[in-house]
């Protein structure tokens, strides 16, 4: 599995921006990571070996971000309480995880296949 083949030590993600996408049936609030060369590279390498060993890999441009909740009214003055950067949570990422996306009674459900540890060359 292309997951399993990845060096990547742990590394820190910054959340820093609280925002939305607008869908009809009601938005999805989201928190926004700060740029990341870590995150970057891991998707970056990842996609690769996902495309090599023939799974269809999503090309729309990444948006790193954690999903809050989805069919949310937003109101327009959340973006004025919540100013790009007004928000800033740090975390540590030592795992990554394979989810399965799939519809379960009519709603979202995401479903773990497969975690992998990161750790750097020296840890192994």
């Amino acid at each position: 599995m292309c997951i399993r083949d990845v060096e990547q030590p742990p590394f820190a993600l910054k959340l820093n921006a609280i925002g939305w996408f607008r869908r009809s049936g009601g938005d999805i609030l989201w928190l926004g990571i700060a740029p990341n060369k870590a995150l970057n590279g891991l998707v970056y390498t990842l996609g690769k070996k996902l495309e090599k060993a023939g799974v269809d890999v999503d090309k729309r441009a990444f948006q790193p971000h954690i999903t809050l909740a989805r069919r949310v009214k937003m109101d327009a003055g959340l973006a004025e309480m919540y100013p790009h950067g007004s928000v800033m949570i740090k975390t540590d990422v030592k795992q990554i995880s394979l989810m399965h996306s799939h519809r379960s009674h009519g709603r979202l459900a995401y479903t773990p296949l497969y975690h992998h540890d990161l750790m750097g060359k020296d840890e192994e």
